[in-house]
């Protein structure tokens, strides 16, 4: 998965990153008042999608799991393109939806993951 990244607020501002890794496909998942400094999501050069989350135990992750891998696939299997998938710290809620699309691609039932 060379062209699927996982990341932090810094690595989602870093456009020297992003450009280098070829990412264009952004999808962010910090809660709405995080978004306070984010102008790179003004600029064209990115497509971004934001899915407000809350860095909570009992966020409602499975309601946009359908949404990330739809993005996610988009992305690489039909643009080309490198996808960054981050939160605040690249922890906890992108790494659950980055290891989702994994399952998904690769058919991993829940249950033996």
């Amino acid at each position: 998965m060379s062209k699927l990244w996982l990341g932090s607020i810094e690595s989602a501002t870093n456009r020297n990153f992003l450009r280098k890794k070829k990412i264009v496909f952004i999808l962010s998942l910090l809660k709405e008042a995080d978004y306070i400094h984010m102008h790179i999501y003004e600029s064209d050069e990115f497509k971004v999608l934001i899915l407000p989350l809350e860095d909570i135990e009992n966020a409602d992750l499975n309601s946009l799991i359908n949404t990330t891998n739809q993005f996610i696939s988009n992305a690489i299997e039909k643009e080309n393109k490198g996808v960054l998938v981050h939160c605040q710290a690249g922890i906890s809620r992108s790494a659950a939806v980055v290891i989702a699309y994994l399952m998904y691609k690769k058919k991993i039932p829940f249950y033996k993951s």
